[in-house]
């Protein structure tokens, strides 16, 4: 059966589950394995950026598509990576289905009871890449040996992932990024990100459309705007995607219903600055078409 990677995305990240492509036996002596529960197909691919790291790293992660609940539990894959020539090859330790069992159990659910999902994170560096020339990635099971291969395509801003028609990407956002959210205005305030681009003129910063070509907000950016932050108004302040830092406020118009029909008032929106992180929509959704990477490299030729 011809092993795919990219078809399946939508449903693994939509449904919130990961399907091992296979679920070897436990060898610990401790430990029951189980094996042959799930489809051995494909593996999901996702691609991040952690903007705490060194700019240029990010993530290639490898969903093992499936989930367990119960006293049951998955190991953890595991993902090491190896250049051969112009590809790369990533060598991928799948994950095991065990059963914990050191101790006796006298009820059905006296476990922790939640679920158990496993992936496998291979962090890989943009300048190396592009260094190398890689255009191809090829994907080889610990125990199955070789499982899939996908074309690549990278730049300075943006890396595309491909498997035939099917295509993933991430922008390689600047490290001195920040995100200005007005979390608490009203739904269909007029005028609200025009607003937020003007404070941060204001402060110094940058909208990210001016810094990366081709770069078009996603169509849920309704109160939020991403910004380079050159001269640090914010983005020193914050160490970690957990961190968050009120920055300011803006006074903006809505309409509501008062006792001489719809009137519009005057209210405050606080805003707040954070890094983005896994939760941000790096790249899928867009207000409009951009050309991919691999449809520009062909209109050059």
């Amino acid at each position: 059966m011809s092993h795919k990677i990219l078809s399946f995305l939508f449903i693994a990240l939509c449904f919130g589950f990961v399907i091992a492509p296979q679920a070897a036996f436990s060898q610990e002596p401790e430990e029951d394995g189980l094996g042959g529960v799930f489809p051995r197909d494909f593996y999901a691919i996702d691609l991040l950026q952690d903007l705490t790291e060194r700019e240029g790293t990010f993530i290639m992660r490898l969903y093992n598509l499936g989930e367990v609940t119960g006293c049951a539990d998955l190991t953890s894959s595991r993902g090491r990576d190896k250049m051969n020539s112009s590809f790369l090859k990533v060598d991928v330790r799948d994950s095991r289905l065990v059963i914990r069992k050191r101790e006796p159990r006298y009820s059905n659910y006296d476990c922790e009871i939640k679920r158990h999902s496993a992936y496998a994170d291979v962090r890989l560096n943009r300048d190396k890449l592009i260094r190398d020339n890689v255009e191809k990635i090829s994907i080889e099971s610990d125990k199955y040996g070789p499982f899939t291969s996908v074309e690549m395509k990278i730049t300075e801003d943006r890396v595309e992932i491909y498997d035939g028609t099917a295509m993933i990407g991430m922008w390689f956002f600047p490290k001195n990024t920040v995100l200005i959210q007005a979390r608490d205005a009203a739904t269909g305030t007029k005028g609200l990100v025009e607003a937020i681009k003007t404070f941060g003129d204001e402060h110094g910063l940058i909208p990210m459309e001016e810094v990366l070509e081709d770069y078009y907000p996603p169509h849920n950016a309704h109160d939020y705007v991403l910004f380079v932050d050159n001269n640090n108004f914010v983005r020193n302040k914050l160490k970690t995607v957990e961190d968050k830092k009120m920055v300011g406020a803006l006074t903006m118009e809505r309409e509501v219903h008062g006792p001489n029909g719809l009137e519009t008032e005057s209210y405050d929106v606080h805003l707040t600055a954070r890094i983005p992180g896994e939760d941000f929509d790096w790249y899928k959704r867009t207000r409009r078409k951009r050309m991919t990477l691999r449809e520009k490299e062909k209109e050059n030729e």
